[in-house]
């Protein structure tokens, strides 16, 4: 029984540290309340979990230099939010990883990932099959604003589910496909599907680039059929299941996007995405920023990370970003990038989402991704000193 309960309470763990659900009477609950306790584990856990920070020692110090240079920037006069959003990347998205694979066995971080990212699509499902049990979680859970504007969307408990949630969703259904166990892969499909088209588009990129990777470099054309009987599975379900004809308004949002490669949706989308790109207005904010956050304000106004990075920190923080992002994709390509399917894709996924948003914040994917990755370099690093002493085993 006491195995029972602790197992319950580490997927209860992984759930809240990846979707980061936050209820509606105090929002950063749980945000607040995992940053603690990461702060406090490290501290317990000082000597197991050292070897495994050496390991993650350039990421710590990028995340480092971010944190001091917002510090900095506010102290100069500016806002304080991207104090917080580092504080958060550096506890959640380093010390974080490092303190799972610490205390918890590598089979069960990857079974923990499956399961939880299974539960969350099983919730997307049920949340669009049944209205009233969407209408349960918005009564009680924290969401986004433009979901009661945006009905069409916006199924499941994770706290970006216009953004990185998708991303997440298929980015572990990718690993899933890896597993090979069909009655998994059939059985999540159908969730997995509603988790990634009814939440942000974006979330398809991941299972594309993952095909791409698998018919361009590992030349594995008869996937391509895979592909097609999985699309031709999901049509089936969505138009004889009266999906289609409920949700018509979902689906004309998902065209759209194939929609947008005409030329009027072209020329409008430039025009858009003109009024989006705001430069800063003096050779002082170039370099330095304005230390004020561009997104949601009113008049110039922009939701592209990049953009937002720019105005905040100048072309200083933008460069603090860069290292931190080629760090990523430098130690990727040294671990062999002909090994494993992701290490294609994350970088154009980061490059992609950045310009969606801030990547840079601690969201879904990003919590994902770093936990894969720190697991990666131990593996890595194992292999390459042959089990050395100094890499612990678990």
């Amino acid at each position: 029984m006491k195995g029972v309960l602790s197992y319950i309470l580490l997927v209860l763990s992984f759930y809240v540290y990846i979707y980061r659900p936050g209820f509606i009477a105090y929002p950063q609950l749980f945000t607040q309340l995992i940053c603690v306790i990461i702060l406090v584990g490290i501290c317990l856990k000082w000597q197991k979990v050292n070897r495994y920070i050496y390991l993650f020692r350039w990421e710590l110090l990028a995340s480092i230099l971010l944190l001091f240079y917002s510090i900095l920037r506010y102290i100069l006069g500016g806002e304080n939010y991207q104090v917080s959003i580092n504080l958060c990347l550096m506890t959640e998205l380093i010390f974080g990883p490092v303190l799972l694979v610490a205390c918890v066995k590598r089979q069960k971080i990857v079974r923990g990932i499956l399961l939880v990212s299974m539960i969350a699509s099983f919730i997307s499902f049920l949340s669009l099959v049944f209205p009233q049990f969407k209408e349960l979680l918005f009564s009680y859970f924290s969401y986004d604003d433009k979901l009661l504007i945006y009905v069409w969307r916006g199924f499941g408990l994770s706290n970006d589910l216009l953004y990185t949630y998708s991303v997440a969703q298929a980015f572990i259904f990718c690993f899933l496909l890896e597993t090979k166990n069909r009655v998994l892969i059939i059985l999540g499909f159908i969730p997995f599907s509603v988790a990634v088209l009814f939440n942000a588009r974006i979330g398809l990129l991941p299972i594309a680039l993952y095909f791409i990777y698998k018919v361009i470099v590992e030349r594995r054309l008869s996937i391509l059929l895979y592909l097609l009987a999985l699309i031709i599975v999901l049509v089936v379900v969505i138009v004889y299941s009266g999906i289609y004809d409920e949700y018509e308004s979902t689906f004309s949002w998902l065209l759209d996007a194939f929609a947008e490669t005409s030329f009027d949706v072209q020329s409008s989308n430039i025009e858009i995405l003109q009024n989006m790109i705001v430069y800063p207005s003096d050779l002082g904010e170039w370099i330095f920023g304005k230390g004020e956050s561009i997104f949601g304000i009113s008049g110039q106004n922009s939701d592209i990370g990049y953009i937002i990075q720019l105005n905040y920190g100048g072309i200083i923080y933008c460069i603090l970003l860069a290292f931190f992002f080629f760090l990523i994709v430098y130690r990727l390509f040294k671990m062999g990038i002909k090994k494993e399917w992701y290490f294609f894709v994350v970088p154009i996924l980061i490059l992609l989402l950045n310009y969606k948003g801030d990547v840079f914040q601690s969201s879904s994917f990003m919590r994902v991704f770093m936990v894969i990755y720190l697991l990666t370099i131990i593996q890595y690093e194992k292999e390459k000193n042959n089990c050395n002493a100094s890499i612990p085993t678990q």
